[in-house]
């Protein structure tokens, strides 16, 4: 169990590299260090959601408070799937940047918005039922009522997943349709008097 402590503190670690490389990347106008840096940083990402995953616990810190919640069980697996979406994610990114794609792949992406509004919606979905889940302290009778509001904003954040993921599947099977829709609901807006 040491050992795979370890390897997590410096798949961690990676991701604090990775999150300086960018922040050195914007600071001293070198784009070049943007695709190793997004690289890292979903590398860290993705190993606190494998972690999260396979010892069904993860740890959520409070940035107003010192408060520290602990989620376990299919709560935590649900956010540790949430956390490897995003390092896919932002690894597709990464990648785009390191072979000077990315304005390709933004292109496509306005294109065929349905992969990005897949991922995005199942990111959504996730995190959401793990909020609804709550975490181990929120299971007290004490804590019931005193968690509703966040409960409450995990099913607002679960039935956005939904949509979204519902509208990119019908991006993708359907891309003539889905540009017709998007045309009429815009039409109007196009239309109105400046």
């Amino acid at each position: 169990m040491a050992g795979s402590n370890r390897s997590v503190v410096l798949l961690a670690l990676t991701g604090v590299a990775g999150l300086l490389l960018l922040i050195a990347a914007d600071r001293f106008a070198r784009p070049e260090l943007i695709g190793p840096g997004l690289l890292l940083f979903a590398a860290g990402i993705f190993a606190a959601g494998a972690d999260a995953i396979i010892r069904r616990r993860t740890v959520e810190r409070s940035r107003e408070t010192t408060a520290v919640q602990v989620f376990t069980g299919t709560a935590a697996r649900l956010m540790g799937v949430g956390m490897l979406i995003l390092a896919c994610a932002i690894g597709v990114a990464g990648i785009s940047f390191l072979l000077g794609t990315e304005a390709r792949v933004y292109d496509f992406l306005l294109r065929r918005p349905g992969f990005a509004l897949v991922p995005a919606g199942l990111l959504f979905g996730v995190m959401g039922s793990a909020r609804v889940l709550g975490a181990r302290d929120w299971r007290t009778p004490a804590r019931i009522l005193a968690t509703l509001p966040e409960r409450f904003g995990g099913v607002l954040a679960l039935l956005f997943g939904l949509a979204l993921a519902g509208i990119g599947v019908f991006e993708l099977l359907a891309p003539p349709a889905f540009d017709e829709l998007v045309q009429s609901l815009l039409a109007p807006l196009q239309d109105a008097p400046r």
